[in-house]
């Protein structure tokens, strides 16, 4: 699963690829595209509406780019994280460390949210096992 999937270009890729991929984004535009670009180009891509539906699968492999430092629910999505992933499964996800943002930066960019709380730190007492990749965790047996 692509949470915060955007345009849905990644998802593509992968499903042309042969890989089982559902594509989770809110209500909007970006979705709607992801939409149209799935079908124009017949790629089998599950859609989820995160604004209508719940994630009801379990998955192998979650990727979260460059999303969850938007997020104001950032807890409530790592557990949806440590929910749905099978055991041995792959957590790929970027900006765990985003804590600190001065004012000059959020003047810059008020779309980042800082996390708050050590993620990373939350995801290992839940599970997950650190790699050589500092965006890539293993979530236990």
């Amino acid at each position: 699963m692509d949470f915060g999937g955007g345009a849905g270009f990644l998802c593509f890729d992968l499903a042309k690829k042969g890989f089982d991929v559902d594509y989770a984004d809110v209500d909007g535009q970006t979705l709607n595209f992801a939409r149209h670009f799935f079908l124009k180009n017949k790629a089998a891509v599950k859609i989820i509406n995160l604004s209508k539906d719940k994630i009801k699968s379990n998955y192998d492999t979650i990727i979260c780019i460059d999303v969850i430092e938007h997020l104001e629910n950032q807890k409530e999505v790592l557990n949806l994280f440590i929910k749905h992933i099978n055991s041995n499964g792959v957590l790929i996800i970027t900006n765990l460390d985003f804590n600190k943002i001065d004012q000059e930066q959020y003047d810059k960019h008020p779309m980042h949210i800082p996390m708050g709380f050590g993620a990373k730190k939350y995801l290992l007492n839940n599970g997950f096992r650190e790699t050589k990749y500092p965006w890539m965790f293993i979530k236990s047996k």
